[in-house]
């Protein structure tokens, strides 16, 4: 039965186990310690039992899930509209590509089979088209492209984030 604790080593020792850690200096009855610690565990309950009461209570859960039904909404409403502008980009690049598409082809058998007359004639009636869509490009690569979400907690949320107990811990694990 576990009746001693060498803090050495970080073990709980029986009776028998002991004989091993009789060099060790940090050795004492568990009983010794639970005295010397019993306030420390009242604390720690206390705190699991306010934080559970907290996290327990219907209206903190109802505005938990209230609150991410309305994030949920709002981060699928920015993705629409971010999908929309995408698909706007898309048919814009594709119908720059389309115009290019017609272009080039003929654009080069008039430069390489016509006249120079011809080619500058041409060039004059293309110079229009190509303008268009140097503009669009240009457009494209004006507007940005990602979309970066951040949450801003209502005061009241903080404010019970805030409170003695911990409800929720935060880590961050980086990647290599």
């Amino acid at each position: 039965m576990t009746k001693f604790i060498c803090e050495d080593h970080s073990l709980l020792c029986c009776s028998e186990c002991l004989f091993l850690h009789r060099n060790c200096k940090h050795v004492s009855k568990v009983k010794d310690k639970c005295q010397l610690h019993k306030e420390k565990y009242r604390n720690v309950k206390e705190s699991f039992e306010k934080s559970y009461a907290i996290v327990c209570d219907g209206n903190t859960m109802a505005l938990f899930n209230d609150t991410r039904s309305k994030v949920l909404n709002e981060a699928r409403a920015i993705c629409n509209k971010e999908i929309q502008l995408l698909d706007a980009k898309r048919s814009t690049c594709e119908s720059v590509a389309e115009t290019i598409g017609e272009i080039l082809p003929f654009y080069f058998s008039v430069l390489h089979f016509g006249t120079s007359e011809q080619a500058f004639i041409l060039t004059k009636l293309f110079d229009e088209k190509v303008a268009h869509v140097q503009h669009e490009v240009a457009k494209q690569d004006m507007q940005p492209f990602s979309v970066w979400l951040n949450a801003d907690f209502a005061p009241e949320l903080s404010a019970l984030l805030k409170k003695d107990c911990a409800i929720i811990a935060l880590k961050m694990d980086q990647i290599a």
